[in-house]
């Protein structure tokens, strides 16, 4: 199952660099150098929030991606989900394209997720 950006109904992406610039204390994230790095095989973290959590629902879940495509020219990666999701288990193993600005974290190979 492939799903882009806006197709995620009722959720959005974590925005990384406007997170960051919120907190830049406590909420860290790669540089755009290390962004344009990663390379097929290795893993990045996103998140994903709903747009409009019940009061008593957790608003969202970090996960990792293991990335199967990049287009450097665009700064989009196309990977597939590497954890087992609990507010979002429909998306367990799927793929998804997400731009640079979402990448919260990386780690390259050897590594295996969750």
């Amino acid at each position: 199952m492939t799903h882009t950006l806006t197709q995620i109904e009722g959720c959005t992406f974590i925005d990384g660099i406007e997170r960051n610039r919120e907190n830049p204390k406590t909420f860290g994230i790669p540089t755009a150098q290390e962004i344009s790095e990663v390379q097929p095989g290795w893993w990045i973290k996103v998140g994903l929030e709903k747009k409009a959590p019940a009061e008593w629902e957790r608003g969202g879940e970090r996960f990792w991606l293991k990335v199967t495509s990049v287009d450097k020219k665009s700064s989009l990666f196309i990977g597939q989900v590497d954890n087992d999701l609990t507010l979002f288990p429909d998306l367990t193993d799927a793929v998804l394209t997400v731009e640079g600005r979402h990448v919260i974290g990386i780690q390259e190979p050897p590594w295996s997720g969750s």
